[in-house]
């Protein structure tokens, strides 16, 4: 964020009186005594509503707006709007940065090949990694979320899921690549 965005927030925050607006007192105090009578303003008070109903709409507009502009990409900003939208009361979805392992290589040195190890019994290659440390979708971080939040019916999970990637696209940054993974 810029850092004139960030003293317009700033001033914006500090000076939120400016937004507060009460409609009734402002028609009194633009109506002259002499033709404030009870008819008069309760029809001018009845003339405000819709603007006083867009006023309310904006208001909340505004404080979404703040809202979104005070969290950024940090795993602390990203964890608390994820818990905020999905898991309010118990606040258990979890952003986890992911480990980069490069595999170790084992090369005969003389031909700078890869030599094979195979288990005497059954003759099946033995694995000293986890292949699934090294696949090809490189992940810089994972976003766990509990399997109590989990929906019932698959149509219902890749709608969730959806509404989570829309939160974590929108606040990641652009070279970020993650996935979701549901724990226990």
């Amino acid at each position: 964020m810029k850092r004139t965005q960030q003293l317009i927030i700033c001033l914006i925050m500090i000076n939120s009186n400016i937004f507060n607006i009460d409609f009734s007192r402002l028609i009194q105090w633009n109506v002259a005594t002499s033709l404030r009578t009870t008819v008069r303003m309760k029809w001018l008070t009845v003339l405000i509503k819709p603007v006083e109903s867009i006023y309310l709409h904006f208001l909340d507009w505004r404080y979404e707006q703040l809202y979104v502009m005070s969290h950024n990409s940090q795993v602390v900003y990203l964890r608390k709007v994820l818990n905020d939208k999905f898991d309010p009361s118990d606040r258990r979805i979890q952003i986890v940065n992911v480990e980069v392992y490069e595999p170790v290589w084992y090369y005969d040195s003389a031909e700078n090949k890869p030599v094979y190890h195979y288990d005497t019994v059954d003759e099946s290659p033995v694995y000293y990694y986890d292949p699934e440390d090294f696949s090809e979708n490189n992940f810089d971080f994972l976003v766990l979320i509990p399997n109590a939040l989990k929906p019932a019916t698959p149509a219902e999970t890749e709608e969730f899921e959806r509404k989570v990637r829309v939160i974590v696209d929108y606040y990641k940054l652009y070279s970020k690549n993650y996935n979701i993974k549901w724990i226990d």
